[in-house]
């Protein structure tokens, strides 16, 4: 779910216990003082996610496991976005092999998360190109 920022960091990477990865935004730390995400951003505001298992960097000082690194999108002098709207409605929903055999109904889930990117990040830094990258969730 959108907003539920506990469950983002219960990460377990080559069978160590959960929480013990360091979760990066842009290369800097992006995670409360329990371990929890501190800002989740919307799926279309990410241009990659790179995960590396066992890193030993000693920049990286909050890890017993590995890195998770969250890289934003960034942009050129043109105007770009866009709108979406993810949804997961209980019609497509399938149920579980047990509870078709023991007739119980499939559980009714409702999510729609919706917003939108607009921006021009400007990777390259001129005076016509302004950092304006606004992303919003509803």
């Amino acid at each position: 779910h959108p907003f539920d920022n506990g469950a983002a960091s219960a990460w377990s990477i080559g069978g160590t216990p959960s929480q013990t990865a360091e979760i990066l935004m842009d290369g800097a730390p992006n995670a409360t003082w329990d371990n929890r995400v501190a800002y989740a951003p919307p799926q279309d505001a990410v241009q990659e996610v790179k995960v590396k298992a066992f890193d030993g960097d000693a920049s990286y000082g909050h890890t017993g496991s590995g890195t998770i690194n969250q890289v934003m999108k960034t942009g050129t002098n043109n105007m770009h976005g866009s709108v979406y709207w993810f949804s997961q409605p209980s019609a497509l929903a399938a149920n579980s092999f047990f509870n078709n055999r023991a007739g119980i109904a499939a559980a009714e889930t409702k999510l729609n998360q919706y917003g939108f990117t607009a921006g021009s990040s400007g990777s390259r830094r001129s005076k016509d190109s302004p950092i304006v990258s606004p992303t919003r969730n509803f």
